[in-house]
């Protein structure tokens, strides 16, 4: 409908910003409720603050908005995986695209490409295996092809997608008290 959902505003401008009298936004910012779930923001010089993307993935932020004139290199493929959340940057240079909840670059675009695209399910969740690893069998028993399974073993995680749309994580979570 175009209607004002929410919008966020840049924690932390630059010296250059504050010298021509930009306001920082305030701190703590909460994710925005969208139709597709709860989307947080991040601007630029914000990446620098790691407590900033943390507190959205506290407040249940599913995807970080992240446009920029600061690429951020590595630094948002690691934010992702830290905080276990979707990030879309935007960048003035040639990096754009899509990192996915365990810090993967799932399309991005380069010199040759201007655009990204690519298929997320926010109902992708990433579980430590401490104390539910061992829960596997049972869940793929459970679920069979209903529930698509990925292991990363040096991160000591796993991470649970439904395969079948009728499916929500939320019941995988309950019915074997995954955290």
């Amino acid at each position: 409908t175009g209607a004002l959902v929410g919008y966020y505003d840049k924690m932390r401008p630059t010296e250059g910003e504050l010298d021509w009298q930009i306001t920082p936004g305030a701190l703590d910012q909460a994710p925005i409720a969208t139709e597709l779930g709860l989307i947080g923001g991040q601007i630029c010089f914000d990446a620098n603050w790691p407590a900033g993307w943390q507190s959205l993935a506290d407040q249940g932020a599913e995807l970080i908005l992240f446009p920029s004139a600061f690429a951020a290199g590595r630094l948002l493929t690691a934010l992702a995986a830290l905080n276990t959340v979707y990030i879309v940057p935007a960048i003035r240079t040639l990096q754009a695209g899509i990192i996915s909840n365990t810090g993967d670059w799932l399309a991005r675009t380069n010199r040759f490409c201007a655009w990204a695209a690519a298929s997320i399910d926010l109902e992708r969740t990433v579980f430590h295996w401490d104390d539910q690893g061992h829960l596997l069998p049972e869940i793929i028993a459970a679920y069979g092809p209903r529930l698509q399974v990925e292991t990363y073993g040096d991160e000591a995680w796993f991470a649970l997608t439904p395969a079948d749309p009728d499916l929500a994580i939320a019941e995988v979570i309950a019915a074997f008290g995954l955290i």
